[in-house]
């Protein structure tokens, strides 16, 4: 597989070491824009697809060792299951390459000029402490003649009982050569759509299935959703990469786009920052007004801010005018069944879902099989 000399740093977990951390804001001095000879750098946690959830297709006992297959130990136990698949799915090039190219692309046109890529800290041995290792690569590049670094630390893969793919930038700009820092943020990017009934919070931190009585439970196949021709798992990752990317430059302000701005709505959902969310969303769709998933995300914002009138109305203008968007369907389905107790209303809604390839939702269909009545068929 093609290998970037600069991409992959072999580490012992695919944890990232800094937990997440909001936006400490630029310095009015100094950014990308204006500094005069800025530098970036990506460090990236692994160079192919990471599936960090409990074996697929059975179930494992809670007795003896079995709980090391947990945490670190899940990478190498899921991989071995399914690293032929996934090697098959994703192609030729490694996901490192492909999200190092995104993250170069986004860059470059975002418009920074002069902006220079350096190889990350290659390692902290031979040093007393990591921030000494970073004092001296610091050091190195103020020396080489730059003033601002952006320095990226990256992981992704497939997270979570229910498989989620994921890519995850943790993001930090500082001043050459003293590291005073000008901004940090932890961005993620999926492909999911915005659904009324997610889970909140980081897909990347959920490595530990879901237990059930004494036995460890997953969905039927972490990998199903892209073997039954619906989905590319290549070009869902591709999509979750320009998503990152596009995230990061709009965060940083270096240019505005709406797929950066939904995904730092998502990112903003994730952390259940309610009003920002919606202020992204909403900036997507004057970017974009033909965006039907920022205007979801809209109405999803509504639901969990208590407005569900909003969000059904949101949601029903949004099958109006995008008949075919299944995502608008399922949250109708879901408010009406599960937040109304409005079978009657849900029923048609949750069936076009169904028809338009939506995975049918458990709850939904318990409240609606209560009156006798499929909607699955």
């Amino acid at each position: 597989m093609m290998r970037r000399p600069f991409a992959c740093v072999v580490l012992t977990s695919i944890v990232l070491l800094a937990a997440g951390c909001a936006t400490t804001g630029r310095s009015p001095k100094l950014n990308l824009r204006e500094a005069a000879a800025p530098v970036w750098s990506l460090q990236q946690a692994n160079d192919e697809l990471v599936v960090s959830v409990s074996p697929a297709g059975r179930s494992l006992r809670l007795a003896g060792s079995a709980g090391l297959v947990l945490g670190t130990g899940v990478d190498a136990v899921v991989n071995a299951r399914y690293r032929s698949r996934i090697q098959e799915l994703i192609g030729e090039d490694d996901t490192a390459a492909i999200l190092a190219n995104a993250l170069e692309t986004a860059l470059a046109g975002a418009g920074a000029a002069g902006l220079a890529q350096a190889a990350p800290l290659p390692s902290t041995a031979g040093f007393d402490s990591r921030r000494d290792a970073f004092s001296a690569y610091y050091d190195g590049l103020a020396r080489a003649g730059h003033d601002v670094l952006l320095r990226l630390r990256s992981t992704h893969g497939i997270f979570g009982h229910d498989a989620t793919l994921a890519v995850k930038l943790d993001g930090r700009m500082v001043e050459l050569p003293s590291g005073h820092a000008l901004w940090d943020n932890e961005i993620v990017a999926t492909v999911e759509p915005v659904m009324a009934y997610d889970r909140l919070g980081d897909p990347t931190d959920r490595m530990t299935p879901r237990i059930k009585g004494a036995r460890l439970t997953v969905e039927d196949d972490a990998l199903a959703k892209w073997q039954t021709g619906g989905r590319s798992l290549r070009a869902d990752f591709e999509q979750a990469a320009a998503g990152a990317a596009a995230a990061l430059v709009a965060n940083l302000g270096l240019a505005e786009n709406a797929l950066g701005e939904f995904h730092l709505g998502e990112l903003a959902l994730m952390r259940k920052n309610f009003e920002e969310a919606l202020q992204h969303y909403r900036k997507a769709i004057s970017l974009n007004p033909d965006y039907p998933a920022a205007h979801c995300g809209v109405a999803v914002i509504r639901g969990h801010m208590g407005e569900l009138p909003a969000a059904i109305e949101t949601a029903t203008a949004v099958t109006a005018k995008w008949p075919d968007y299944a995502p608008a369907h399922m949250n109708l389905a879901w408010w009406h069944a599960i937040e109304k107790g409005d079978a009657a209303s849900a029923r048609p809604y949750y069936r076009r879902a169904l028809e338009l390839g939506m995975k049918p939702v458990g709850r939904i269909d318990e409240y609606l099989s209560e009156d006798g009545q499929s909607d699955k068929s």
